[in-house]
């Protein structure tokens, strides 16, 4: 799936790509990003901070309880 996430530094969407993985997430945008555990480490935070953005402290939980969601209700990787 596709999050779009604005960019002060660059003043549109930028578009990250995110799969659900078996132990957590799968997080790119251009070069940087990769495997990333429940909470969005390191991957996704590695994307956020190569742009400058800003983000809540509890943004690392809220993903955690999206995968765990996604886990007890048996969806699919592919969704």
């Amino acid at each position: 799936m596709n999050l779009a996430v604005y960019s002060r530094r660059w003043g549109h969407n930028e578009n990250y790509n995110i799969t659900l993985t078996e132990t957590g997430w799968n997080i790119f945008f251009l070069q940087t990003g990769g495997n990333s555990d429940r909470q969005g480490a390191p991957g996704f935070f590695e994307c956020l901070n190569h742009d400058s953005i800003n983000y809540p402290a509890a943004l690392g939980q809220y993903l955690e309880w999206l995968w765990n969601i996604a886990h007890d209700q048996n969806m699919s990787v592919a969704a």
